[in-house]
């Protein structure tokens, strides 16, 4: 498969003023390195967020960046697919943390209009994800280390976890397809797969997704030379902290979702609401021992185990989350 490559620059780019950048990745940008392109029906926008980052701060986009973004859009119909990706989440995802942008939401402004937009970015290392109108963010694991879930340690940073863990929060995934006398259907994530086998995805719908994903799986490629040495060096993080949060713990929630759509969710729907054979979760009423045994033994013939993917830590997080559905569906 030929592929043409696009780069967006991210936080960890060290060539000050980002010369050496744009000569190497940036041929064809605007500005510090931003542009457009359209491919098979799909509108992509590549941002910068990252050339006045501060450690710890906002990402900005600026107004010369916010200007050309609003004059680029004006030629797009609203009917058009969007996807747009950047470094830093454009969304607040934690800004006590800057894990956001400070202008991001002129840029979001711009794209309200659009029926199906699509935001992709990188930075915090883990997977969120949320939906505003038709407008779905996402966020991508990194390949080189992880980071704690938002507010669950002092700061942000580098995050040694167990070997036996280190796969499940390394973004790291299976691609698998399946021949049949449709076209060939590329499942990543299991989603768009899903929708599309069921025929509720178009195909040209499908295609932008696996290419936002691709592009999304690259943001983070350019941490991965420094980040294995941070990792190895790190100091280690009181992980039994989060065996210990309390049920009304927000952040715990949060994480048990991220674990759902990454374990569980191609099974029990995104939603949780069941699929094929699989229960309601929320509407399951089981004891959190329960709850905690069979997703750590699995049910033969039904259900995979996950004892040795998950931390107990893990499953407590997975259950307050199930509990956050129990008490909302009540």
């Amino acid at each position: 498969m030929k592929t043409k490559e696009k780069f967006i620059r991210h936080n960890h780019n060290h060539d000050g003023n980002g010369k050496q950048y744009l000569q190497r990745f940036g041929k064809g940008t605007k500005g510090s390195g931003w542009f457009s392109f359209d491919h098979k029906g799909t509108h992509f926008i590549g941002l910068n967020n990252v050339m006045n980052i501060r450690e710890g701060g906002l990402g900005q986009l600026g107004d010369m960046q916010l200007e050309w973004m609003e004059d680029d859009l004006k030629a797009v119909s609203d009917s058009t697919p969007v996807v747009v990706f950047a470094h830093v989440p454009l969304w607040m995802a934690y800004p006590q943390w800057g894990w956001g942008t400070e202008d991001g939401a002129r840029a979001l402004g711009y794209l309200k209009r659009f029926g199906s937009l699509t935001v992709l970015n990188g930075h915090i290392h883990q997977v969120l994800k949320k939906t505003e109108g038709n407008a779905t963010f996402h966020t991508a694991m990194s390949t080189a280390f992880p980071q704690p879930a938002p507010g669950s340690a002092p700061k942000p940073g580098p995050m040694k976890v167990e070997a036996g863990k280190l796969r499940s929060v390394l973004g790291i995934t299976d691609v698998r397809y399946r021949e049949s006398t449709h076209s060939l259907a590329i499942v990543i994530g299991l989603v768009a797969g899903r929708l599309f086998l069921r025929r509720q995805l178009s195909p040209g719908s499908l295609r932008a997704y696996l290419v936002g994903m691709f592009i999304a799986s690259a943001l983070m490629l350019g941490a991965g030379y420094w980040g294995g040495e941070m990792l190895l060096h790190a100091a280690p993080e009181n992980l039994g902290a989060t065996s210990v949060l309390s049920q009304s713990d927000p952040s715990a929630v949060m994480r048990g979702h991220d674990l759902f759509l990454l374990n569980c969710a191609h099974c029990h729907g995104d939603d949780a609401r069941g699929m094929d054979e699989a229960p309601d979760l929320t509407k399951f009423h089981k004891s959190e021992a329960r709850i905690a045994s069979v997703v750590k033994n699995g049910i033969k013939g039904e259900m995979p185990r996950f004892g040795q993917k998950l931390t107990d830590a893990d499953v407590k997080m997975l259950i307050r989350f199930i509990r956050s559905l129990n008490e909302r569906a009540a």
